[in-house]
């Protein structure tokens, strides 16, 4: 398991390079309540991402400090295995 952040927005080929270069298989976006507007770039991102058969979840207006509700978006998404 390798973990590699970006703070946003970030441009897509960066974060296709990045994507290539740690194997991921999945791609996660999460965003505070107060982050909002980094959140337009996701529908680009995510297509790229599609693109390449690396699926993404999006989760926005997340409370801080993170709690345990976080659990079932994650558990829902990771569930699904490769379905998008």
């Amino acid at each position: 398991f390798r973990r590699v952040l970006f703070r946003s927005p970030t441009p897509v080929q960066p974060l296709l390079d990045a994507a290539a270069a740690s194997g991921a298989e999945t791609a996660i976006f999460f965003y505070y309540s107060e982050e909002e507007a980094l959140t337009w770039d996701y529908p680009a991102q995510n297509a790229a991402l599609a693109q390449r058969g690396i699926r993404s979840l999006l989760l926005t207006r997340q409370p801080y400090p993170i709690g345990a509700e976080i659990e079932q978006p994650l558990q829902n998404f990771f569930a699904q295995g490769s379905h998008s």
